[in-house]
């Protein structure tokens, strides 16, 4: 995630291969130095209402992440947990007391996940609410040999979770909100496809086909989407990868500028063998994070300018 100003970049690092501990971490846009920011060694274990005691450091987990920033220049950080419990953990992050220091993260509170369910994603709103793609429990081991059904949940602070209708989709994996939170775009990873969501009474679904898995999916800076993704099927990605201690993949990687307007892909291409899944602008370069990986790769930001689809 690209903080406002663009001078800080907040990672997760998950757990999986060789890493056995998670964390989040902020990137110095200029310089690409790393700060780990959570957890933190010495922290005291907090409490919170309706959600117990602060994960313990060493079970940390993290795995997708979303922001709503404020007027002050922080804002709340959500970020999707698997250690000690499966949950939405919830950070206040505050601005550096200059603006070439880090931010800080406090951890305020969390959102136990609903029973059964493995979480992925997660999009939240200025309001509090925050929406979070799940597949259930088993998906990860029966998707060596059949597709896997997931949806979207939704939370509000008011209403707690609840399904959203017309959201089951082969193993939904990336989400992102409309800036006024009426839309929602989910990655079908296993059916390699885009879906755009209208919300309302009589929810409106349309897709798009793509040539490859969809991972994660972000705003682009000129409000186009950056989906970013793999070419390989579940049995390569979950039992020749993701259950391995790799610590990389051989998996061929892509990126895509889609029109969420016309719902089409406007610019698209390959990002060689590195299992990538998630672009973000940062200036005038695209990153890319993997999933299984020490690096983020760093290209030109015309590499999604001035491509076509493929």
């Amino acid at each position: 995630i690209a903080l406002p100003g663009g001078k800080w970049i907040i990672a997760s690092s998950m757990t999986g291969g060789p890493v056995e501990t998670g964390a989040l971490y902020a990137i110095d846009s200029k310089t690409a130095k790393p700060t780990k920011l959570y957890p933190t060694s010495g922290a005291a274990s907090r409490e919170a209402k309706g959600c117990g005691k602060e994960v313990a450091a060493n079970q940390f987990a993290g795995h997708g992440v979303s922001f709503v920033p404020n007027a002050t220049g922080g804002g709340v950080l959500y970020v999707v947990n698997h250690g000690g419990r499966e949950s939405v953990e919830i950070f206040d992050l505050a601005p550096g007391k200059k603006t070439s220091a880090p931010p800080k993260l406090t951890w305020t509170g969390c959102v136990v996940a609903p029973a059964g369910v493995m979480q992925n994603s997660v999009a939240a709103l200025p309001s509090g609410a925050f929406f979070v793609t799940v597949t259930p429990n088993e998906a990860l081991g029966v998707l060596k040999t059949s597709p896997v059904y997931g949806d979207v949940r939704a939370f509000s602070p008011t209403g707690g979770w609840s399904a959203v209708p017309e959201s089951e989709m082969p193993f939904p994996n990336g989400i992102v909100a409309s800036p006024d939170g009426s839309k929602l775009y989910i990655g079908s990873w296993a059916g390699t496809k885009l879906i755009e969501l209208t919300l309302g009474e009589r929810p409106v679904r349309r897709a798009l086909k793509v040539n490859f898995m969809i991972d994660n999916l972000r705003w682009g800076a000129d409000r186009s989407l950056l989906a970013a993704g793999h070419d390989a099927n579940a049995k390569q990605a979950i039992t020749d990868c993701y259950y391995t201690k790799n610590a990389s993949c051989p998996v061929e990687a892509f990126a895509a500028r889609i029109d969420p307007a016309a719902l089409n892909v406007v610019c698209e291409m390959r990002a060689g063998p590195t299992f990538r899944t998630v672009a973000i602008n940062v200036g005038d370069e695209v990153w890319m994070g993997s999933a299984r990986g020490p690096s983020i790769l760093r290209l030109p930001s015309a590499a999604l300018m001035n491509c076509a689809p493929l």
